[in-house]
């Protein structure tokens, strides 16, 4: 009988996954940090945060074994990653956590569609 991970296990994991993939796109991406966060309307810090899984200490919440509780620090919020990809050019965030398998294969399938309306000279004018 296999064990399965718990769903915590799962969250901890796509958050990793999603500061990771929102570092590269600031680190590749032609605009400055300060630019994109001006543009998100948050602070450079906070876009910071978004791309670092960092923890802040919480003292004033403590476990029931006297613990300090470790929060995140700041989450990427989904209501943003429109404007996020706009403003850096990059789509990777969005295909990778907010499409289902099948609407990126068809998004792959339109891209392709597009290269050959193109190669035949009827693609956007």
């Amino acid at each position: 009988m296999s064990k399965e991970a718990s769903p915590q296990i799962h969250l901890k994991d796509m958050d990793a996954r999603v500061c990771r993939k929102v570092s590269e796109v600031l680190k590749a991406c032609k605009p400055k940090r300060e630019e994109i966060a001006k543009h998100l309307g948050i602070s450079q810090a906070l876009l910071n945060a978004y791309a670092s899984y960092s923890y802040s200490n919480r003292k004033d919440e403590c476990k029931p074994n006297g613990q300090t509780l470790r929060v995140r620090k700041a989450k990427f919020p989904l209501f943003r990653l429109k404007l996020f990809r706009e403003i850096t050019g990059d789509d990777s965030l969005v295909r990778e956590f907010a499409l289902t398998e099948r609407e990126k294969w068809l998004l792959e399938v339109g891209e392709l569609f597009e290269q050959l309306l193109a190669k035949w000279g009827r693609g956007k004018k």
